[in-house]
């Protein structure tokens, strides 16, 4: 058995060790002009970083249906964290096509075009309150 020379500080109580406290209680200068120039510009630098996150990964995650050329993204459904499937419309035909990272496969050719209404396309305003309506116990 081994002896530690110092294990008997361990048997110390915790409140035997003093806190040093000041003897006068100064004034707290907590409000200064510099910590709440230092306060604010942190926030307005979190707020343009979080902003400028939002916009790169608006720019670069979203599928586009963009006009010009031959190809357009009609519809677009989300199967996963990175699964899609997508409606194209290519010349005349209309291809579902399954997207993921690493492959882009023709799933189906449709033998009738699908035309898309204005209808299917909600916004998130419409989008909301159908889900407070359905939380509040209404049925449309």
């Amino acid at each position: 058995m081994r002896f530690y020379p110092l294990s008997f500080l361990t048997l110390l109580p915790q409140y035997a060790v003093a806190e040093v406290r000041p003897s006068s209680a100064a004034p707290s200068a907590l409000f200064t002009s510099d910590y709440l120039v230092q306060v604010i510009g942190s926030f307005v630098l979190v707020i343009f970083l979080l902003v400028l996150v939002l916009l790169l990964v608006k720019r670069y995650t979203a599928v586009s249906a963009k006009t010009s050329g031959n190809i357009q993204v009609l519809s677009s459904v989300s199967l996963g964290q990175k699964e899609r499937v997508v409606l194209l419309q290519v010349g005349v035909e209309q291809v579902l096509v399954g997207v993921t990272p690493s492959v882009i496969r023709r799933l189906h050719t449709l033998s009738e075009p699908v035309t898309i209404t204005d209808d299917e396309s909600k916004t998130f305003s419409d989008i909301w309150s159908d889900a407070i309506s359905r939380q509040r116990g209404d049925k449309k």
